[in-house]
């Protein structure tokens, strides 16, 4: 079981990176909490063990592309002098997200003989991708950098919503530093 897991991370982990080039950080996170909630629903109703193994292969497969993708997303909006802190808090609220789940696993008694709450442990641990899905499309921006490839403007504008909210002075871009921008886009 951990084998089809781990498989699927493996595969997503290669594809993230086309696939973040291509569509974006944001529209992909989206898509793989969708995803992610998915594949564990479909895992707690696995009528056999052949199905269990395909969705958690998949589940795994769906946690590979988003792990690149939000690290690099990290990375992208993080300030170089943040960045090592807030990687390793990122990094550390997996480890968190894993003794959550042995504390579920744990009340639910998912060891017993013969008990079904391995299922009910499948869903509570896919609940989490609801929630990112519903704060990332409040409050998640694009990429900077993805924006910025694909259009100066909306890539500026992406930067000038991120300084005001974090109360630096406004974003000032000269005529020179827009047209490197677009020229930059445009190559």
């Amino acid at each position: 079981m951990g084998s089809a897991l781990f498989a699927g991370f493996f595969i997503g982990s290669l594809l993230s990176g086309a696939i973040a080039d291509k569509y974006g950080r944001k529209n992909p996170f989206l898509i793989y909490m969708v995803l992610i909630f998915i594949t564990g629903a479909a895992s707690a109703a696995a009528p056999n063990f052949a199905f269990l193994l395909v969705t958690r292969a998949m589940f795994g497969l769906v946690v590979g592309l988003i792990a690149p993708a939000s690290a690099s997303m990290l990375t992208e909006i993080t300030p170089k002098k943040l960045r090592g802190i807030n990687f390793v808090i990122v990094s550390s609220l997996f480890t968190v997200g894993e003794l959550l789940a042995v504390i579920i696993a744990a009340s639910l008694k998912v060891e017993e003989r013969g008990s079904e709450k391995w299922r009910a442990l499948l869903i509570w641990v896919s609940l989490p991708a609801i929630l990112s899905l519903v704060i990332g499309w409040k409050f998640l921006d694009e990429s900077p950098r993805y924006a910025l490839m694909k259009d100066a403007d909306k890539g500026l504008n992406i930067f000038r919503r991120m300084f005001r909210m974090n109360k630096k002075a406004e974003l000032y871009v000269s005529p020179s530093e827009k047209e490197q921008a677009e020229k930059w886009v445009a190559s």
